[in-house]
Parts: structure tokens; sequence; C-alpha cells
């Protein structure tokens, strides 16, 4: 045996024992998280299921070590049962026996009061060394375990607690479709179905993303990062704007087509601030930023409004609008100029449908003439709550032909050609007719 050893045996058994472990265990990883205390308790239970092999006659085996010295010590119980009541000599001793002077001396409880329940405490000097190579082995795998159960409980509970935080890590690998990524304390997945449509990975990228749910899988807590959640584009801002981190603007809410086109609705107590440009940032420098970690997805950014009428006019965004017809709680129809109705479906209905989604309410959209060409009946229809009863001359009350304010309605991001697609089919069908195109 080495010099080393030999002293290390001499002086300190927890030391000569965890140096063992250490030759062929990789339960040891201080980056996961584990202390020297909660790893010393993981100790204490595996060497406790050790010894109790060791001393296979007494079976509730407790092990103590202490950590300045490193002496290890085991304990096993015997409980003081009544003279007629004896089960089990190795964890039992009558009440009687339990009297004698010489038990109380071996045991060493001196003149307490002993009755039935009263338990008495054995230690036992545990030296590692004259472990059989199977207790040895025994102990290893316990404790390597217990480290790796440790592990996983604190990888769930941590990241459980970050739900909804951005994060960042770089790509240790891809796995059939999905990213994964080192985060530290342990490896997240980036799925398929949470990529921005578009992104391309390689070994060594950094890549951010939001935390979005910790599962429990039969290897333990796997952590799900996003990129497509309206949540990361919230965070991002909240990171690049700081009137938002400071809280002197608020996001009201955040729709998004990752990838292709998000909305953000702003509100802001204070006067003095403009939530749009403290968005924006100078020239745009702020709200770019964020662009270009959304593989350029388009953000329009405005002001929320209470009322219903000017939000839908708002969310709609970068196209004129005539009216915005309120047809009830979960119904709106908006009428554009004609030479705007393509801008406002966008490239394959993606614009009036994300409005919708932002509005929580079924959108119509019509071009001035398409609507203007409509019967008493289809309009009535149109702007019924549920599609019928409605007269034509309550729905003429309905429409308002003043000008709707010329508010503010920012949007940046990589252009998009809004005459494809839906454009042409506009020029030979209706909008409305397009649009059910659409959703088949």
């Amino acid at each position: 045996m080495a010099k080393k050893d030999k002293e290390l045996k001499k002086g300190n058994e927890l030391a000569l024992f965890l140096a063992e472990l250490a030759k062929d265990s990789k339960a040891f990883n201080p980056e996961k998280g584990a202390s020297l205390d909660q790893v010393l308790e993981l100790l204490e239970e595996s060497l406790a299921a050790a010894a109790q092999k060791s001393l296979a006659d007494k079976p509730d085996v407790s092990v103590k070590i202490n950590k300045n010295t490193g002496e290890i010590a085991a304990y096993s119980y015997l409980t003081v049962v009544a003279d007629d009541e004896m089960e089990n000599p190795y964890t039992q001793i009558t009440v009687s026996e339990a009297r004698e002077e010489e038990a109380r001396e071996e045991y060493g409880y001196g003149d307490e009061e002993i009755e039935v329940g009263y338990q008495i405490i054995l230690e036992e000097n545990l030296d590692v060394s004259k472990f059989g190579r199977m207790a040895m082995l025994h102990t290893k795998q316990l404790l390597s375990q217990r480290i790796k159960d440790h592990e996983r409980e604190k990888i769930k509970a941590d990241f459980s607690e970050r739900v909804g935080e951005l994060t960042s890590g770089d790509v240790r690998h891809l796995e059939k479709g999905n990213v994964i990524i080192d985060l530290g304390k342990t490896d997240a997945t980036l799925p398929r179905n949470q990529q921005i449509k578009g992104d391309r990975y390689a070994q060594g990228d950094r890549v951010k993303g939001i935390i979005s749910e910790v599962k429990d899988t039969p290897k333990g807590a796997q952590v799900i990062l996003s990129r497509t959640s309206p949540v990361f584009l919230q965070r991002l801002l909240e990171v690049e704007v700081p009137e938002i981190f400071q809280k002197v603007v608020h996001i009201v809410k955040v729709e998004r087509n990752p990838g292709y086109r998000a909305k953000v609705a702003l509100e802001t107590k204070d006067n003095r601030v403009d939530p749009v440009g403290a968005c924006l940032g100078m020239r745009g420098s702020r709200i770019q930023t964020i662009v270009r970690e959304l593989s350029n997805e388009r953000i329009d950014v405005f002001v929320w409004s209470d009322d219903a009428v000017t939000l839908a006019k708002r969310a709609l965004a970068s196209a004129k609008v005539s009216n915005v017809i309120p047809v009830d709680a979960k119904k709106v129809v908006i009428v554009v100029p004609d030479e705007e109705l393509a801008k406002a479906i966008g490239k394959d209905g993606s614009n009036i449908k994300l409005t919708s989604r932002f509005l929580d309410k079924e959108v119509l959209i019509y071009g001035e003439d398409e609507f203007d060409d409509l019967s008493e009946e289809e309009r009535a229809k149109i702007l019924s709550p549920k599609g019928e009863g409605v007269k034509i001359a309550d729905a003429d009350n309905v429409i308002f032909n003043e000008e709707i304010g010329d508010d503010d309605v920012h949007e940046l991001g990589k252009e998009e050609n809004a005459e494809e697609s839906v454009g042409t089919q506009l020029v030979e069908k209706g909008a409305s007719q397009a649009l059910n195109d659409l959703e088949k």
C-alpha cells in the first residue's frame, strides 16, 4: 500500500474510504449541486446498509460520521419489552434483564429508570477496512444511486421554480431533431416543435430560450426549453428595454406566429413615457436586437386600449382600417380599403389569424367594395352574434363611417410579400371566400 494510503488509514477512516470510493466511482460531481454535508449524509445511509450486512445480528443500523475527525460509528438499538413479549433477542431485551447491573454497565445507561419501550443505543466502531469486497461494492453502488437521486430531485426542484425564466446554454448535440443544450447543472431539451422555423443549430452554438416545463421521466427530471412561446418574447423585451424591466412600461399582452409575426401591446401609468418609443429604442436599436434573435420575426408594437374598436384597429396593424364593427364579445367585423386588403390579411392569412388570437375574437375582414356589395341577408348574418336574426336596419345602425384616429402602430422585422399567395386569390374571389379556403 502506498505511503499516502497508509497515513490516511491510520489517521482518517473517512478520507481513506472516500479515496477508495473515488478510484472507481463517478458519483462525486460537485457541479451537480450536492454539498459536502449532503454527500456525507448520503454516505451515512449507504454505509448503514453495508454495515447491516456486516452486523447481521443487528438489523436496525444507523451510521454517523464525524467530519472533523473522520471517525465512523455504527449504531444499533435494543428495545425494552415486557418479560413475556420477547420475540427477537437481536433487537429486543426484557425489562428485567435491562434493569440488571451487568446490563447497565455493558450498555452504559447507568442509573436511568428503565421501562418498557425504552431504547438502548448500542455503538459499534465501524472499521471500513474490514468490509468485504462485496460490501464495499454494494456501498459504492448505493452511494452512487443515492447521489443521482438527490441530483435529480434537486434539478426538478430548482428548475420547477424557474419555469418562465429566460436562460441560455451551449448546444451539446442534436438528437432526432431536438437540440440538447448544456445549462451547466443539467442538460435541457429544445424540442423541434419549440424551435423557430428556419433556425439552424450546430454544436457549441449559444442558444437562448425560456424554461417552459420540467417533465418527470424514468431517467429523472427533463428540462424543456421553448423559443416559440410568447413568454420568450416578453422576457427578451424585459432584458432589452429598461423601462419594462423597471416596470415603468407594462406588457399587457403578447401573441406570436413564431418566426413570422408578433403583436405586443404596452401600457404605462407615467404620462411622461412613450411606451412604444421606449420599446423601439433610438432608431429601433432595442427592438432590432430582439428581431434578430427571433430570426427576423416582424413585431407589431402598439399601446393597449380598453376600447374594443381602438384595440382591434391597432392590433390589425400595418393596414389602414375603414370601419371596426364589434358584433359581440367574441366577434368583430373589420372593413379596410380594397388596396389594403391583402396587407391586412397577410401571407397565407397570417396577420388576420394572429389578430384574431390576440383579440380572442372571431375576426371577419372585408374590403370596402365587397362589404358594400353584400345583400341585406348576407350583412345581417355577418353582423349577428349567432349568424341570424338581425334586421338590416339594425345592422346599418351599427356601421359607422367617421374616421378612426391615426394611432401609431410600429412594426419591425422581415418584409412580407402581401400580394403573394392571398393577394392573387383576392383578384378572383371575395376576401371572406379566400379566407375560408385558407382555413381548409
